[in-house]
């Protein structure tokens, strides 16, 4: 169920809960007898009450329609490896994960931020990074470059295509 929908469900059973409680107490009494009487008036001639009863139709209509909605489970975007005894398919965010342990082989690494994309069946790893300022930024890039691709390949078994690098910042304080 969506938000719109969510909502609508929230709106639609508050007012339902007043105009239930209203018809309630109206034989017992608990209401004023003139209350009474504006609220048969109302409903009988003030075409508010007409658009009211058709706004609450139609969103009864659509939470009717919404509970038949053929939305499933979704699978998140994975990588698909086809096996001799079947299909498998690793998660974008297991690939991440992956990638971000190899991450911790190279020194100097602050902060590291990891998405992947897929390109032709192949992985392409993008990576946004700072690192500490006293790091050697080609060799660290190259080993940060070489370890995730290593990494990725032998532990998911998908071929990684690039590390894509991005160097953001570079701390100087330690």
């Amino acid at each position: 169920m969506n938000l719109l929908d969510r909502l609508l469900l929230v709106l639609y059973s508050l007012s339902i809960g007043i105009i239930t409680i209203i018809l309630i107490l109206m034989p017992f009494n608990f209401l004023p007898e003139s209350y009474k009487q504006n609220v048969i008036l109302f409903i009988s001639q003030d075409p508010v009450a007409a658009i009211v009863a058709f706004i609450l139709f139609i969103i009864s209509a659509k939470l009717f329609f919404a509970s038949f909605s053929s939305k499933t489970f979704r699978l998140p975007k994975a990588v698909k490896k086809e096996t001799e005894w079947g299909q498998i398919n690793i998660s974008y965010n297991t690939i991440e994960q992956l990638a971000h342990t190899a991450s911790k082989r190279v020194n100097g690494i602050r902060d590291i931020n990891i998405k992947v994309s897929e390109l032709e069946n192949q992985i392409i790893i993008n990576v946004l990074t700072s690192f500490m300022g006293d790091v050697n930024i080609p060799a660290a890039t190259e080993e940060l470059q070489k370890n995730m691709k290593e990494y990725v390949e032998n532990y998911a078994g998908v071929r990684v295509k690039e590390v894509r690098v991005t160097i953001d910042d570079l701390n100087n304080n330690m």
